[in-house]
């Protein structure tokens, strides 16, 4: 009897012991319900003037199916137009206008995912991104001159720059997205579509104009390339 109670002690305490170990091996097993990662834009469609070639990202799945995600992007705006201020002659003078600036994206969204086949899945996005950038509008008068006779034919070009005026930009997109992935046990590898941009932006120069527009592009292929590490 004295072994009996010797013996169920140390048998509970394997039972226990083994009970842990499995269910730490089953958590280690399962996948993370957290992803980090990095983005690219291969294709350089500037649907407004700006684009974000590249970022980072973070989502977080509540369900199986369902999950929010966290971006930060950085961005270039640019923007050129000219003209006409006079033709004489064979001369022609034109004003050149050009807008470049640095930005920075942040943004946020919803996810919606279904498993295909094996560790393939399709899903559905929709993402809200707030962009601002500043940089400098340049303006320049240009002319042009042609020269042309029976025994030779001359261009000349001239640039001269009038001002320059510090910019900032600031803009608010919606973007809907369709994509697939494979999911591994600890990476994501995955790509994303989108046809439809909605968004609205304002640009103000210091001692110059300001102008605010509504924006709704459809047709312009956007696309991502990504990888995430699930923890």
């Amino acid at each position: 009897m004295k072994n009996n109670f010797l013996i169920l002690p140390l048998v509970l305490m394997t039972i226990g012991t083994n009970a842990q170990e499995t269910e730490a091996l089953i958590q280690k097993r399962q996948p993370g319900k957290n992803e980090i990662g990095i983005f690219v834009n291969p294709l350089e469609n500037d649907i407004y003037g700006y684009e974000v070639p590249f970022g980072l990202q973070y989502k977080r799945w509540t369900t199986p199916n369902l999950g929010y995600r966290i971006m930060v992007g950085i961005a270039g705006y640019s923007d050129e137009y000219r003209s006409t201020e006079m033709i004489r002659n064979d001369t022609f003078y034109w004003a050149l206008t050009s807008t470049n600036m640095s930005m920075i994206f942040v943004g946020g969204g919803l996810e919606m995912q279904r498993r295909f086949i094996g560790k393939s899945y399709l899903y559905a996005a929709v993402e809200f991104k707030g962009g601002y950038g500043k940089g400098y509008t340049h303006t320049s008068q240009v002319k042009e001159t042609a020269k042309v006779s029976a025994w030779e034919r001359s261009y000349t070009y001239e640039q001269t720059a009038v001002s320059s005026i510090t910019t900032s930009v600031f803009t608010l997109d919606t973007t809907p997205f369709i994509g697939a992935k494979l999911n591994f046990r600890r990476w994501v590898i995955g790509t994303e579509l989108a046809a439809l941009v909605a968004g609205a932006m304002s640009i103000k120069e210091n001692k110059g104009y300001n102008y605010s527009t509504l924006n709704v592009d459809f047709g312009q292929l956007q696309q991502r390339l990504y990888i995430n590490y699930r923890f």
